[in-house]
Formats: C-alpha cells, structure tokens, sequence
C-alpha cells in the first residue's frame, strides 16, 4: 500500500503559524484516509504524540537550536534540516508514494523536484512562501543581481516539477502561475481560524485594555511577526503624523522590527503606544481583543508572496480591519467584498495617518466588526476549510 508522506519543518508541539496550520492539515488526512500517513518533521516530542489515527507515524529528526532573526543561523539550520529530510527520503519514499511537503524549508523544494525524477511519487507541493522572490521585499537580495537570478531560475524549475500545488490566495496564485507556466494543476484553499476558540469579547471586559486603562480610546492592534516584511516602518511614520487624541496603538509580538518599535514609543512619549510582549496561541481570545480595530499591513513588494493569515483570526474577534497592502492582495479583496474594514496602499503614510484619525470619530466600528465575524464563520472557518482539505486528500490518493 503507498504511504502519504508529509515533510513540514513545523508540526505539532510547535503552535507558529505554519506549525498550527500544518498539524491540523495532517491530522485531517490521517482521520479521511485509511492509507497510512508518515511526518517528517523537526521538532522534538512533547513526550507524548496526539491521539490521532492508527495509520499516522512521526518521524522526528533532530536540529540545533537558532535565532530567527539571524540570519546566517537561519541559513545553517535549513541546510541541516533538508539534509537530514534528504537522507529520510531517499531511504523510505517509494515509487508510487505520495510527497506533501510545504515550501519550508526552502532547500527541500529543490531536493523533492531532483528525487522525484529519480523516484517517480506523486509530488504536492503546500505554497505558503514563493522563494526566492521574497527575499527581495526582506532586503535579502537584489532583482538583477546574478546570484538572485540564478536562484529564481532554479526555483522555477523545482516549483514546475510538482504534480499539484496548493496556495493559500487569489493573488498568490496569480504568481505562482507565472512561476510555473501553467506547469501543474493550481487548488487554492485559504487558511483559516478556528470561530469556536475565538470568539468576540466586549472591549471593556478585556483584561489587557483594563490593565493599560484604554476603555475609553479607539484601540489599534498590530498582532504577529514584527518582521523585515510587514511594512511596520511605515506604520510607525503614519503613527507619528496622526493628531487624534483618542488613538491608542497596542503591538504584540516579536521579530526584526522590535528595536525600532521600541526606540519609538521612547521617542514619542506623546503617543499614546505600548509594545505589550509576545503572547502564545492559546492566549489568543486575550490579545486579540484587546482592540477596536486590528492592523494588517505588507510591504509593498509582498503582492502574492504571502498571506496574512492572522487576518482570519482578526475576523474571528469580530474586529474591523485596517489593511495596508494592495487592494488585489488577498486580504484586501476580502476585505473589499465583505465591507469589513479599510484598505490602504503601502508607502503611503499621510493618508494611512488621515484614515486613522477618520476611523477614530466613526460610531460603526462594532457593526463592521459584527460583519468580519460573520465572514469568518462563513468562510474562513475551521470547519470549512478542513473539509476542503478533506475532500482534496480523498481526491488525491484515490
């Protein structure tokens, strides 16, 4: 019998949003199918694996400890990891076996297109980063810079090898296509939150808004990675020319950009603005409604190369959004056709200032949170996109 193999560097217990999504996608398939279904991950054991199906094995190889925010460690652990996933490969994936794999770790892309044409599986690859034009909107590489160039044209190549592939938006989609040449068959199925751990909370019963004494402001949340990435340095400048007394800014998270974050609320003491930490997914019904309206913001060279899928769990708290990323993004097509918030271009800082002080004065902010709830439950619920996944995998190894 053929063996559904996953390769995820993230898998249960690490709860990342890669680690989240992929445990419950797993899980999925292992629950749908009676074929048996081997991880391959890299992350150790919580000393006890979830209970899941009899025909689902994990396979955890073993890798060093690193800082995300170094890059040259980031760097040494995805050659460790691929390499360790290489030697796994080439030992238990056969002729006729079925490889889904997520484009993280970057190397490994490249490694599963070079085995499959030794060993013939049928290869489906997860989108959730299109490396390696997103090293560009990091400032990793340069567009015409001939390393950057003969990575793309390497990656081309892996990506087209892909019997199918999976991503997670319109617009990335749109990229991926150009990507690949129409190469393969392109399912695109959202991520999602789950609508039943999520629920709205009523601003005042908030403990975090108690704490800070922010009932009476118009509370702004910017939730995640503080990355290279999520247009921050934009938000901060569109931060300072606002002149609303009102506005409170709360951001939680960590990453590249929390230095700068910090060294600013030093700076503008007449702001009213508070890093508050880093808090796990399991306090997410905490943090997430700690606001009236929830920040998601994309560099402006980010169109397609990813999708914030903490927009969902925004949606989930029943919050307005205050998109700042191209209206064909993902999210601001979602946000556009549902009237669930306000898109902004990126770079654009006296008008993303303008549209705050305007939302500041708005008395509808609860009926447009009301309506983004109402999306997630209809849409980008758990319950609605596992079943997609469900009725793929049952397609898939039919």
């Amino acid at each position: 019998m053929r063996t559904l193999f996953f390769f995820t560097e993230f898998y249960h217990p690490v709860q990342n949003t890669t680690g989240y999504y992929l445990t419950k996608i797993i899980h999925t398939a292992a629950r749908c199918l009676q074929t048996p279904v081997t991880v391959c991950c890299a992350v150790p054991s919580d000393n006890g694996e979830l209970p899941v199906s009899d025909n689902l094995t994990v396979h955890r190889i073993k890798t060093a400890r690193y800082d995300k925010n170094r890059i040259m460690q980031r760097i040494i652990r995805c050659f460790l990891i691929t390499w360790r996933f290489m030697v796994y490969a080439v030992s238990r994936v056969k002729r006729d076996d079925v490889v889904f794999a997520v484009t993280n770790p970057a190397f490994l892309v490249l490694f599963l297109a070079i085995l499959r044409k030794v060993k013939s599986f049928k290869y489906v690859l997860l989108v959730y980063d299109v490396f390696p034009e997103n090293l560009i909107p990091a400032g990793l590489a340069k567009k015409h810079s001939l390393r950057y160039r003969l990575a793309l044209s390497c990656f081309n190549w892996a990506y087209r090898t892909a019997d199918e592939m999976i991503v997670i938006g319109r617009d990335m989609e749109e990229v991926v296509q150009n990507k690949i040449r129409n190469g393969c068959r392109i399912t695109q199925i959202p991520n999602w939150a789950d609508v039943d751990a999520i629920r709205p909370q009523p601003k005042t019963e908030n403990e975090l808004i108690r704490s800070y004494g922010l009932q009476d402001k118009t509370v702004f949340l910017f939730a995640g990675n503080l990355g290279r990435v999520q247009g921050i340095e934009n938000l901060l400048k569109a931060i300072e020319r606002t002149r609303s007394r009102s506005a409170a800014f709360l951001f939680a998270g960590n990453g590249a950009m929390q230095p700068q974050i910090e060294r600013f609320i030093r700076e503008h003491p007449d702001k009213c603005m508070l890093h508050i930490g880093h808090f796990p997914m399991s306090a997410q019904q905490l943090f997430l409604n700690a606001c009236d309206v929830a920040f998601v913001t994309l560099n402006d060279a980010m169109y397609g190369l990813g999708v914030p899928s903490k927009s969902y769990f925004n949606m989930a708290a029943g919050k307005s959004l205050l998109l700042v990323a191209d209206s064909e993004s993902e999210i601001g097509r979602v946000v556009l056709e549902e009237k669930i918030g306000w898109v902004m271009p990126p770079n654009a800082p006296d008008a993303l200032a303008r549209k705050i002080d305007q939302i500041c004065t708005m008395h509808e902010l609860g009926e447009i949170g009301k309506r983004a709830r109402s999306v997630a439950e209809r849409r980008f619920s758990e319950r609605v996109i596992l079943s997609r996944y469900s009725d793929y995998f049952k397609r898939l190894l039919a």
